[in-house]
């Protein structure tokens, strides 16, 4: 897989331009705020407004943007658009305060008694442990009767298992049943973007782990390559029952082109893709991206070329 930090180095140094022309084109849709969108964002306004904004960011249009998506609105702070069209943060962020996030399956569901961690589970509840020792079948059957709706947690002795409980118990820390869709999607993209690094050294050294291509590379080391970082969010947005798979093929850096993934997101009845890994911060740049965030096929086929697809979540 094409690694993240070389290709974002030679993406962003070589055709950066070209890139962030074509890519602000992707946010025709709505973002956190409904009506601010990248190309309409007046960020001349957001700074003139905010001075603490003013002077940390100047007019670097990326930087206020990324604020205002990743702050601004939990903040309350106001924004408008180019033709002047006013947008309150605290609105959205009424809309978005559920306590709660529903997911299409239970977290039992994902554990069997054949992956079940018995021993971790006595481990973890005293109680369970003085009641039925280390027995499996006892505990296992605790878990799903009875403890998983008491809010006991249990674990897997497979990692991919365990990352997709991450998984399960991460979604309701950033998303919510006051957001739509859209923002669980873009909430998904920036938590992986900003606790995922790409496996630089394993890609150098020809030693990338099995691991770095699956969930458990982003949920349990924090390291992936572009498979990893895909399979994660397929998974996040399969479990809150947005339609998702992930996109197979190659992509040019500018330089040359490579094998890659990445993922398609459908809303509304359309299709849009994300690129978590070419979104990842990279030194020089220490912020997320939103670049590759819900961004149209027109956009994403400048230097993305697929030619497969598949599922990690079932």
């Amino acid at each position: 897989m094409l690694k993240n930090r070389v290709f974002v180095y030679l993406q962003r140094g070589l055709v950066a331009g070209m890139i962030l022309l074509m890519a602000v084109s992707a946010f025709s849709m709505k973002t956190y705020a409904a009506e601010i969108t990248y190309d309409n964002f007046d960020y001349v306004a957001y700074a003139d407004t905010y001075a603490d904004l003013k002077e940390a960011f100047g007019y670097d249009k990326d930087a206020l943007y990324q604020h205002y998506i990743n702050n601004g609105i939990k903040e309350g702070r106001t924004a408008q658009t180019t033709s002047g069209e006013t947008v309150s943060g605290s609105t959205e962020q009424t809309t978005g305060n559920s306590s709660t996030c529903t997911l299409i399956c239970k977290r039992s569901d994902f554990l069997s008694k054949s992956n079940f961690d018995a021993a971790r589970y006595a481990a973890d509840y005293a109680d369970l442990a003085a009641a039925f020792g280390t027995n499996t079948n006892k505990l296992y059957n605790h878990y799903v009767n009875n403890g998983e709706k008491e809010g006991r947690k249990a674990y897997s002795t497979n990692e991919r298992t365990n990352a997709i409980l991450t998984i399960y118990d991460t979604i309701p820390t950033i998303c919510n049943d006051g957001m739509t869709d859209e923002m669980k999607a873009r909430a998904v993209h920036d938590f992986l973007a900003n606790t995922c690094q790409y496996d630089v050294d394993n890609y150098y050294a020809g030693t990338i782990p099995n691991r770095s291509y699956h969930p458990e590379g982003p949920m349990l080391y924090h390291v992936a390559v572009c498979q990893g970082y895909a399979e994660a969010y397929d998974y996040f947005l399969g479990l809150m029952g947005i339609e998702c798979t992930i996109c197979t093929g190659r992509a040019y850096n500018g330089q040359s082109v490579g094998a890659h993934a990445w993922n398609r997101v459908t809303l509304n009845g359309n299709y849009y893709y994300v690129d978590v890994t070419w979104d990842d911060p990279v030194s020089y740049i220490p912020m997320v991206r939103q670049i590759y965030n819900l961004c149209t096929y027109e956009q994403i086929s400048q230097d993305h070329f697929q030619s497969g697809t598949y599922d990690a979540f079932k």
